[in-house]
């Protein structure tokens, strides 16, 4: 087997857990559909961790036929990878293995683990005592290659003395296989319509069988996860908090002084929280969705008031069509301070804003304080953009709104910009006195798109880096150049148009951070010695190894056509979708 045949039958396997269509759930076959209800019932209702993964087979029939891994392992990515891991000894180690089970990878794939598998834990309860219990259950494509498969594994472990016996037991209607390994400790396992169930505990494997035969219109699990629109996820890790109570509780018993107080605090937080879970899925890219399903009832004030407000929608014309990399936000400063407060015990509450009036208030001035923590937000954005000329660093620019009545709108952006102003200056005082080229501070000319001022160093600076902030439409906007407050303002002259980058209602996706890979890793192939040449010696690095660190980035991008970070609140769950498109397609091609 050449190379790259290694190294795809590997990597396969690697992509596989997270394999799935986005368009599947439409045409998808019944005897999935089924599988997945019947593994999925006999997983208990209070379990506190569920490891869920089906149609396996489809998904490594498609990822070995995709155009990216006939284009990776050729890639300057590609070869690194390959020659980095082991791929022939792994699988030269395994073979042995295989030939013992008289198995091979693509057997089990396909046939054993090929249609739905799942495991479950549950933790120990005190009240009424119960040991943790684990429960594995596959729906085989082929049940016939599962049996022989199991019933190797049982020769070979009874040949080693591993296990002493095989034992046949009935109870009531059921048929199960108990393990004996000597010292009163067994495993148990079952194969009952057409599912393969495995247990450390007798009494586990038995309730599951029951939980099997009951046949309930839907598993609650299951049910939970079409509300989500989770049905053609590959791969799902579920979290159920109520599970875990006991152990919170017996933590708080444990904990002393602060960090009880500190628990016990967190308790109200950790009783609004109902479900957790991750999902991955497999289109032209990859998914990676979190989802958080809380009572809203039960958070803190706070947190009941910002959940129920709705998000109006970030003035889109902020952002740069052609940006690499956009980061959003919505909160203003002091509802998210009065969020972070509640979440300390009562007697250190409004610890996190005491601090951080102590740190600003004197750059602000302790009485005008109140007026910028009321007025500053709530949007905010970060964004970087290509810069004006090939020899130039990106440009760099924040933004933050200020909104409020009149008078104390005008009097916190009055107040910012005089902080501002001293920041600049005291930072080119202290540059200037320990550098030869010297940083001058340059006033803004008639008309010069509200700018207040900028820092110029044209010995020092590197080409297109001279910061400078200024007030636009009740916005303030910090860039590392004015062409980036240039091209604000035209962005701003514009007429409205829709937004696709912020939503109207809380309930809208929200895309929180956006990057364009591909023209990123395209300027750090061109520019890579000209970045390094100007953060270097801003963040104390050598300047030839930035450079080759800079190429590497370039070097591990190439794969990637972009990312985004999009945030949906819905009903009674929150959702993080973490997207990353690739440029070639994780699919074979239609």
């Amino acid at each position: 087997m050449k190379r790259n045949e290694f190294f795809i039958w590997g990597l396969s396997l690697l992509f596989l857990a997270g394999a799935s269509l986005s368009g599947r759930a439409r045409d998808e076959p019944a005897p999935l559909a089924v599988s997945r209800e019947k593994v999925l019932r006999c997983v208990s209702p209070d379990a506190a961790v569920v490891l869920y993964a089906q149609d396996l087979h489809t998904r490594w029939h498609e990822l070995s036929n995709s155009p990216f891994l006939r284009v990776f392992p050729d890639t300057e990515l590609g070869r690194e990878v390959q020659n980095a891991f082991p791929w022939r000894a792994l699988l030269q180690n395994v073979e042995p293995i295989f030939r013992e089970l008289k198995t091979t990878p693509q057997e089990l794939l396909e046939d054993v683990f090929g249609q739905a598998v799942v495991f479950s834990y549950t933790p120990a309860q005190e009240r009424p005592p119960r040991p943790p219990t684990s429960l594995l259950v596959l729906a085989p494509r082929r049940p016939a290659r599962l049996q022989t498969l199991i019933q190797r594994i049982n020769e070979l472990q009874i040949q080693s003395g591993e296990v002493t016996a095989v034992e046949q037991r009935r109870q009531d209607r059921f048929t199960y296989f108990v393990r004996k390994k000597g010292s009163e400790e067994s495993d148990y396992y079952a194969f009952h319509e057409g599912l393969f169930l495995y247990s450390s505990r007798e009494s586990e494997l038995q309730d599951a069988l029951r939980r099997l035969e009951e046949k309930e219109p839907v598993s609650p699990w299951c049910q939970r996860w079409q509300r989500w629109g989770w049905h053609e996820m590959t791969f799902i890790l579920a979290v159920e908090p109520r599970s875990w109570d006991a152990q919170w509780a017996s933590r708080i018993q444990q904990a002393h002084d602060q960090d009880k107080a500190l628990l016990q605090h967190w308790s109200q937080l950790w009783l609004g929280f109902e479900a957790v879970a991750i999902g991955l899925q497999l289109h032209r890219g990859v998914d990676v969705h979190v989802v958080l399903e809380v009572n809203p009832q039960r958070l803190p004030q706070p947190w009941q008031r910002w959940w129920s407000a709705s998000a109006p929608s970030t003035p889109h014309r902020l952002f740069p069509p052609d940006a690499w990399l956009v980061v959003q936000g919505y909160g203003r400063l002091a509802d998210w301070l009065e969020r972070l407060d509640v979440l300390l015990p009562p007697e250190q509450q409004r610890a996190i804003s005491q601090w951080f009036e102590q740190s600003v208030g004197p750059l602000l001035g302790r009485d005008h304080f109140p007026a910028v923590r009321d007025c500053l937000g709530p949007h905010w954005a970060l964004w970087v953009e290509p810069p004006g000329a090939e020899d130039a660093l990106p440009l760099l620019a924040f933004v933050v709104s200020v909104q409020g009545e009149k008078d104390q709108r005008q009097q916190a952006t009055r107040v910012l910009c005089q902080a501002l102003t001293f920041a600049f200056h005291a930072y080119r005082v202290r540059y200037n006195a320990t550098h030869d080229d010297q940083i001058t501070w340059v006033e803004p000319k008639g008309g010069a798109v509200g700018l207040s001022g900028m820092l110029v160093n044209e010995r020092g600076f590197p080409a297109g880096l001279a910061p400078c902030f200024s007030v636009i439409q009740d916005h303030i906007i910090l860039a590392s150049s004015p062409a980036a407050l240039e091209r604000l303002a035209q962005r701003l002259q514009q007429p409205p148009a829709s937004s696709t980058l912020a939503p109207a209602t809380a309930s809208a996706a929200w895309p929180v951070a956006m990057v364009q890979v591909r023209g990123l890793q395209e300027y750090l192939q061109r520019r890579s010695e000209l970045l390094a040449r100007a953060l270097a010696p801003l963040l104390g690095w050598d300047q030839q190894d930035m450079s080759q660190q800079l190429r590497r980035l370039a070097t591990l991008l190439e794969p990637i056509d972009s990312i985004q970070l999009v945030y949906e609140r819905k009903e009674r769950r929150i959702c993080w979708t973490f997207r990353c498109q690739l440029r070639w397609p994780l699919q074979p091609e239609k």
